[in-house]
């Protein structure tokens, strides 16, 4: 039996180092799982240090970029307001507002008036005082039209923001003729006159005639009907001159093509089509040019 203790003295002592080594493996797996761990945080800690840095830098561009917005619109505005009338946007612009060529400008703009309403006017059977501050209301009713262009234009608003504010513009002017001639008084203006059946018939009766399926006179009559009375799209939730890709039209000439529609016969239609698509391509053109003359 003697034998057999040192035996045992060394399996025990055997024992105890394996289990020391084990430990020593374990507690070197935990000490490298716990560097991971730091060297993640850290790196952590640097993306959000550096995401926090990009926040930084882009509520700084942002900010730049809406004080540049603010300070081009008030520009805009500024250039628009009647001190800067001496400044005009274009020479449409200067030819109406420049003393020397206004008196001009106006005796057009009243001639215009009575070709295009000539006809309702003698329907209307207004007193000579009447029918003259009628005259100047619709020729100030153009000049606001032309003015919100002008200043949508420079605040460089969206087609859909420019028609809501030249319709602002209209409509209260349209409110003084109101005031003047009362509401059937103001029907009787939204009729068609000459001058609608004379576009009619030098713009789009020109390729009707073409075709071989000319107008007559009641389709003129009817069609100008059409042009006269505003197209009203169902909340202006559509920007009424985006292209549709499908039709080719935007949606104010598909408006004004369904209006006039039941008035055509089917040869017509599409000729009528045709034209308003050119339309649609020359606006479209224009556009983008005016785009083009902000950007420069």
């Amino acid at each position: 039996m003697r034998w057999v203790i040192p035996w045992l003295v060394t399996l025990c002592a055997l024992l105890c180092l394996g289990m020391v080594a084990i430990g020593f493996t374990h507690r070197g797996e935990e000490i490298k799982a716990l560097q991971a761990r730091v060297e993640e945080l850290a790196k952590s800690a640097d993306q959000a240090k550096e995401l926090q840095t990009k926040l930084v830098a882009a509520e700084k561009a942002r900010n730049t970029a809406e004080k540049s917005v603010r300070a081009q619109k008030a520009e805009a505005q500024q250039s628009s307001s009647p001190r800067a009338v001496g400044q005009p946007m274009n020479l449409m612009s200067k030819m109406r507002t420049d003393p020397e060529y206004a008196p001009i400008w106006r005796k057009q703009q009243l001639r215009g008036i009575q070709q295009q309403f000539g006809d309702t006017f003698a329907a209307m059977k207004l007193p000579p005082e009447e029918l003259a501050k009628l005259r100047e209301l619709l020729v100030a009713r153009n000049d606001a039209v032309m003015d919100a262009n002008e200043a949508a234009q420079q605040a460089g608003l969206s087609p859909r923001e420019t028609g809501m504010a030249v319709s602002q513009a209209q409509n209260e002017v349209n409110d003084e003729i109101k005031a003047l001639i009362g509401t059937d008084g103001f029907q009787q203006l939204q009729q068609p006159s000459g001058m609608y059946k004379k576009m009619i018939e030098n713009s789009v009766g020109v390729d009707l005639a073409m075709a071989g399926a000319p107008l007559t006179p009641d389709q003129t009559t009817l069609l100008a009907q059409a042009y006269s009375t505003p197209v009203q799209l169902q909340g202006l939730s559509r920007d009424m001159h985006v292209t549709d890709p499908q039709t080719g039209l935007s949606p104010y000439y598909q408006a004004l093509l369904d209006r006039m529609t039941p008035n055509l016969s089917p040869a017509q239609i599409p000729v009528v089509k045709n034209y308003f698509i050119e339309q649609t391509q020359q606006q479209q053109y224009m556009m983008k040019q005016m785009a083009a003359n902000r950007a420069q």
